[in-house]
């Protein structure tokens, strides 16, 4: 007897007498043939397993391609897109705030009378210049639309010197705000 195929996604049905392992829809689990009685005497065996071959059980109990997760079409196993995490806005506002306080802890060290680079003491302007820029990240968080708002400007055109004691000092440069989440 010729198994029957499923047209739909090309997975094939096997003969109930060479049945290896069953499918169930609602955990998206496979189960042995074999352990089917340890499971029934457990509680845990669903009540919608389906049998599947065992070369449907060897593609989709494997490592799925890039982007995929195991799913179910149509009452048997097939691979679904992961879905995209969902990001809520509290999420951004605590991804935005650590941002803000990871540039603040770096530059903390920038702050001190003594501190030098390469030796050389911070200049009066130097100094007023972190502190204002360690106010504007301070007050970031108060400003209209955040934290879908860039972070206040610190790259090559602006305050480059900053940039590069800060990253010296741990800060890693942020893509923010990130859209794409």
């Amino acid at each position: 007897m010729k198994p029957e195929q499923n047209e739909l996604l090309n997975v094939e049905v096997p003969d109930a007498d060479v049945v290896n392992y069953h499918f169930s829809p609602s955990t998206l689990g496979f189960y042995p043939e074999q352990l089917l009685e340890n499971y029934k005497a457990a509680g845990s065996l669903p009540d919608d397993i389906i049998p599947v071959s065992d070369e449907c059980f060897a593609t989709y109990s494997g490592n799925p391609p890039a982007g995929m997760q195991r799913g179910c079409l149509d009452g048997i196993p097939a691979w679904v897109d992961v879905p995209k995490p969902v990001v809520t806005l509290d999420d951004q506002k605590k991804q935005a705030r650590a941002l803000r306080d990871q540039f603040i802890s770096a530059t903390d060290k920038m702050t001190l009378p003594d501190y030098s680079i390469n030796d050389v003491p911070l200049t009066e302007e130097q100094r007023a210049e972190i502190l204002s820029l360690r106010e504007e990240y301070r007050r970031w968080p108060s400003l209209e639309n955040w934290p879908l708002i860039p972070l206040p400007v610190l790259d090559e055109n602006n305050h480059l010197w900053i940039l590069i004691e800060a990253v010296n000092n741990g800060y890693t440069v942020p893509v923010w705000p990130n859209l794409d989440s």
